[in-house]
């Protein structure tokens, strides 16, 4: 019959004869639990993008007014209002997408320091990015509530990060 090996003995105690406890060193980063961000954090950097957005929009806007000025008429002003709903969302889907799709950020993301990965820890993609980007409307639909819930998650996810499977994180 064979006898099983025997265990290391334990390591030796130090010489006062106090019992020393040590931790294991923390994990490397890329294996360390992710910080969310805050829902503060996420709305300010929303607040700043929806203000670049609309700047752009306003720019392109005060060109093409000149062109709509002579007309008197509510054809004319419907028609301005439509083509500027349109370019807005044009204009917000794709800086939305692009930037989240291309570096994981938008510039108030930037500038607040976080960023969008998969729940995977990756990058999102176009495609999750552009999903992600169609569901700011789903979350702004009903008074703002698919953002809220982002308080009450324990990811901080909004109803525009469960569409597309993606999370909000702190950059270390």
């Amino acid at each position: 019959m064979e006898q099983a090996p025997e265990a290391p003995p334990p390591p030796p105690l130090p010489a006062s004869g106090a019992v020393v406890f040590t931790q294991p060193p923390p994990p490397p980063p890329s294996q360390q639990a992710p910080v969310y961000a805050s829902f503060f954090k996420r709305l300010v950097a929303y607040i700043v993008d929806n203000i670049l957005v609309f700047i752009v929009v306003a720019m392109a806007f005060v060109i093409v007014i000149p062109g709509f000025a002579d007309t008197d008429n509510s054809e004319g002003m419907l028609t301005l209002f439509w083509l500027t709903f349109i370019f807005y969302n044009v204009v917000f889907l794709g800086y939305f997408t692009i930037s989240v799709g291309t570096a994981g950020q938008t510039l108030g993301k930037y500038f607040m320091g976080i960023e969008v990965l998969t729940t995977g820890g990756e990058l999102p993609g176009f495609g999750r990015a552009f999903i992600r980007s169609i569901g700011y409307y789903f979350s702004g639909f009903i008074f703002y509530l698919g953002f809220f819930i982002a308080l009450f998650d324990s990811r901080s996810q909004t109803l525009h990060d469960k569409l597309a499977g993606t999370v909000v994180v702190e950059i270390n």
